[in-house]
């Protein structure tokens, strides 16, 4: 299978980990969070600059859910776009 997905921000990361970025990284870190129907709750996000001083930086932060079919032990998970941010920054 081929797929054209948006590259990974390494500047960027959240409290709740990436589940997608494990597909390509398997140190990468995961938590869950569960939120009921009516409830909210908070995703900590951290972006860390690097670059040149007065450089723009434009990007989207995908949140997504996920839930795995079960289809065994070996079940892939399934996720959704459930919102897209936009964010820009200039680095001082």
């Amino acid at each position: 299978m081929l797929a054209d997905t948006p590259t990974f921000d390494p500047a960027v990361t959240s409290s709740t980990g990436d589940l997608w970025l494990m597909s390509i990284d398997p140190t990468a870190m995961l938590s869950t969070l569960n939120v009921n129907p009516g409830q909210t709750s908070v995703i900590h996000v951290t972006i860390t600059p690097s670059g040149a001083s007065g450089t723009t930086v434009s990007g989207t932060l995908y949140v997504d859910d996920a839930n795995r079919v079960d289809f065994g032990e070996l079940a892939p998970p399934n996720g959704n776009q459930v919102a897209a941010l936009p964010y820009e920054y200039t680095i001082k």
